[in-house]
């Protein structure tokens, strides 16, 4: 005669880390799933260059995803900007983890205090956007690492880069991890 014993924990949580975005920009490109806008003030008639695109190479090793303004003649006189948004599912977490490489650079004082980056995100798919973190006036480089709790379902991670004259900010190694429990209880029968 078989014994089954079955054992019943009451609030037993498994702990789940799982990746739901990881990008290198290895494949030369954004992927499509991404939203890119370009947006510039053209009622000063200069020409304005703010695209995100994958650049080869820069401060950055190998492939990564960059923005990067000019203005005529280093006038400062046209602001160009850019944003891309990465939608993603957060639902069943109790944590998001943002993690990243960066490196901005602002263009020449005065007109750097004009020069500006920004991670945004959202968990309301758009209507609503919360800033992380802003980089504006001074060069910053390095990892960057960020906690959002009680994720949602319509999740999505904005980088929007706006300049006057000559400013860039490049990005790569994009890291999107959920993190929290998963179930409310937890069985296991042992024979």
């Amino acid at each position: 005669m078989k014994k089954i014993l079955i054992l019943i924990f009451s609030g037993c949580f498994f702990i789940s880390n799982s990746q739901i975005i990881s990008e290198d920009f290895s494949s030369g490109m954004i992927p499509s799933s991404w939203t890119v806008n370009t947006y510039a003030n053209n009622t000063c008639g200069g020409f304005v260059y703010d695209p995100i695109q994958v650049w080869p190479t820069s401060t950055i090793t190998g492939p990564h995803m960059g923005a990067f303004s000019w203005s005529p003649a280093g006038t400062g006189a046209c602001q160009s900007g850019a944003n891309v948004m990465i939608p993603f599912n957060g639902s069943g977490f109790t944590s998001i983890d943002i993690d990243l490489d960066h490196h901005y650079l602002p263009c020449c004082a005065p007109m750097d205090t004009n020069d500006k980056a920004g991670v945004w995100y959202t968990d309301d798919g758009g209507t609503n956007w919360n800033q992380l973190q802003e980089f504006t006036g001074a060069e910053y480089s390095g990892a960057l690492h960020y906690n959002i709790t009680n994720p949602s379902s319509n999740m999505a991670l904005a980088f929007e880069h706006l300049g006057y004259n000559g400013n860039w900010w490049d990005i790569d190694n994009i890291v999107i991890t959920g993190n929290g429990s998963v179930g409310s209880g937890c069985t296991h029968t042992f024979n």
